[in-house]
């Protein structure tokens, strides 16, 4: 079954294989370089579903058969042109005079064709078809055209497609749809209403059969819907509730929906709104966002995106409100848009292989279907700082997001520290997903302050992975209509998050101005053995040359003073991995030279006891007899040795 859904995919959903792309593309990069007009371009793309003996030669979009001209393409490989239609009806008052009538007409329903049936169930609704052949396939079209009706007009509440009075009923088309399944059509704004409606008819390929055929029946009387309340919405949310529609009537159909999934999940920094010019099947695959939200908020019930649809109903050319307005109004009572989309963030993670059976039911079935990730690493790898995007356009767009995944495939010592640093003039979320198979997945937020900074720790031993989910909000008055959308710049790091040492002594206690490499034992507790481990000694010209690591209670290290050093005490810090730091304060002493006249050549001077953890006392307290014999028997040695060296 894998193969075969997979199959179906590549047939008719990949953007790279339609011949139909490829001819809307040849017309779409002419204009960009200037070699047409955004009126021509309109125009040719019209032409190209409905027309193309219309087009010029320099196109690829026909093939010519003596007088005669013909699509290329004998399957339909893409699933609707509803958007090559409605962009230029939408378009219609900026293009050039000489191209308005023109594209207006090409706009325009054909008579009905030689062959038509009537609904004998009383919906207003008429099927025409050219070919007697086509008799059967427009009888299959009727029966899921009433379907449809009574399920999304009557059931549901989607608002009827207006119908123009010359033409009693609502027009069905079985003819060649111009390489896609099918196509609705506006043509004529619906001046008896005071809002944004326009006269529509839907045009299905005689080619298609079976469960494609009603899935795009439906999915194409839902676009009729949708321009009978608000024509000058998002096209992607139009394609996100049509693709969820067809789903909900026909559950066979729900295969060529979780088709698109991966497309959408392949790109998860895109804005919710984004469509591709020509599509690339972000729009479809978004069916998945309806989806949560009638699952999540609306208890499953399709009544209810009805209710978002009605919210964007407009009177005017300008699209307020659009359905990010609807939605944050219903929403209000659990947070509006915002938490919706953080709450998306998560629930889009566990899909396919990621699944975790506490999110969407049977996504573990959607094949494919996993969120793209930023990033993959392993708890061996840490630490990880500064890190970004390897591809700056994959940086999260507004209400976009990015995951990147820590596999605990070692269990650390500590808890992980999780830290962010990210454009302070956007809005952040940054969440970490802790996933346990057969647990419920637990969530830490990660604060970002109004500098766009913030960390958080995580004990991450017994999960499997911890994801760090990175997403730029759109943030209050944001506009998905906006042509212009920032993409957001960040950095993250992930490393342990170590406790700081605690410093208690050093040993030797003083320093000579001008010594080198002077060896020193730092003692205390908590020291992690790490290339990162930084010892250093306060003020300036008392340079750390080198640590060694004895054991988590001690260090050693050479120290390295200038001549010109400062006297005085100074106080010794060290770092562990993580940044945690732990001061002793003034435990070592500069001093010149003419006050340690029995250093050696290292200018260091006699060792201390290292204070707590050796079970002895500090630096000015009383020594134990048995440290005091060592050190006076260490101290008897060197000046021996020194006065042989001296009479040699």
């Amino acid at each position: 079954m894998r193969i075969l859904l997979l199959s179906l995919g590549l047939l008719l959903l990949i953007p790279g294989s339609s011949r139909a792309n490829s001819i809307l593309r040849d017309i779409d990069n002419a204009y960009r370089s200037g070699a047409i007009s955004e009126g021509q371009r309109l125009f040719y793309r019209v032409a190209a579903v409905k027309a193309p003996h219309l087009l010029p030669m320099r196109f690829a979009g026909v093939t010519r058969s003596g007088q005669s001209m013909t699509h290329p393409w004998a399957q339909p490989s893409v699933r609707s042109h509803f958007r090559v239609m409605l962009e230029a009806f939408r378009s219609l008052d900026r293009v050039e005079p000489a191209l308005r009538r023109p594209l207006h007409d090409l706009l325009l329903p054909p008579p009905d064709l030689t062959y038509s049936i009537d609904s004998t169930a009383l919906y207003p609704i008429r099927v025409s078809y050219g070919l007697p052949s086509h008799a059967a396939k427009a009888q299959r079209v009727m029966e899921v055209a009433e379907l449809a009706y009574q399920i999304e007009v009557l059931d549901w509440g989607f608002w009827e497609p207006p119908i123009e009075p010359t033409a009693v009923l609502y027009r069905f088309y079985v003819e060649d749809a111009g390489g896609a399944a099918g196509y609705t059509s506006p043509y004529l704004e619906n001046d008896d209403t005071p809002h944004l409606d326009a006269y529509t008819y839907i045009v299905i390929d005689p080619t298609l059969d079976g469960v494609y055929l009603d899935t795009t029946v439906v999915h194409e009387f839902n676009h009729a819907c949708q321009c009978a309340m608000d024509y000058g919405e998002q096209v992607a949310f139009m394609e996100n509730t049509a693709s969820y529609v067809e789903a909900e009537i026909f559950p066979e159909g729900w295969m060529y929906t979780v088709a698109m999934f991966p497309y959408f999940q392949s790109q998860p920094w895109r804005p919710l709104e984004y469509k591709a010019t020509p599509t690339d099947v972000y729009e479809y695959g978004g069916a998945l966002w309806v989806y949560f939200l009638t699952y999540v908020y609306g208890n499953q019930d399709p009544r209810w995106i009805r209710q978002v649809w009605e919210g964007t109903v407009q009177n005017g050319p300008v699209n307020e409100p659009d359905y990010f307005d609807a939605l944050d109004a219903m929403l209000q009572p659990t947070g509006g848009l915002t938490e919706a989309v953080k709450t998306f963030s998560g629930y889009r993670y566990f899909i396919g292989s990621d699944d975790d059976g506490q999110h969407l039911p049977d996504a573990g079935e959607w094949w494919d279907s996993e969120v793209w990730r930023t990033a993959t690493l392993s708890t061996l790898q840490l630490p990880v700082r500064d890190a970004a995007p390897d591809d700056n356009n994959t940086r999260p767009l507004p209400n976009g997001c990015n995951y990147i995944v820590l596999d605990v495939d070692h269990a650390p010592q500590y808890p992980v520290r999780f830290a962010f640093r990210g454009n302070s003039t956007l809005e952040w979320f940054v969440n970490i997903m802790q996933v346990t198979a057969g647990q419920p997945t637990e969530f830490t937020e990660l604060t970002v302050d109004a500098s766009g900074l913030g960390r958080v720790a995580v004990e991450v031993n017994g999960m499997d992975e911890a994801v760090l989910v990175v997403c730029q909000l759109g943030g209050e008055g944001y506009d998905p209509d906006g042509l212009f959308k920032t993409p957001g710049d960040y950095y993250y790091s992930i490393e342990l998050d170590v406790p700081a040492p605690v410093v208690t002594g050093v040993s030797p206690d003083r320093i000579a101005q001008g010594a080198h490499d002077v060896s020193l034992s730092i003692f205390g507790t908590g020291f992690v053995q790490d290339p990162d481990l930084a010892v250093s000694l306060s003020g300036d010209r008392a340079v750390v040359t080198s640590i060694e690591f004895v054991s988590d209670q001690e260090l050693r290290v050479s120290v390295t003073v200038t001549p010109d050093a400062q006297l005085g005490p100074r106080s010794v810090t060290v770092t562990n991995p993580g940044g945690s730091a732990g001061v002793g304060s003034n435990l070592v002493t500069i001093v010149s030279p003419e006050e340690l006249p029995d250093a050696g050549p290292d200018g260091g001077t006699t060792p201390v006891d290292p204070g707590p953890g050796c079970g002895c006392r500090s630096t000015g307290s009383d020594h134990s007899p048995w440290l005091l014999l060592l050190l006076g028997l260490g101290t008897w040695f060197n000046i021996r040795r020194r006065r042989s060296t001296q009479s040699e």
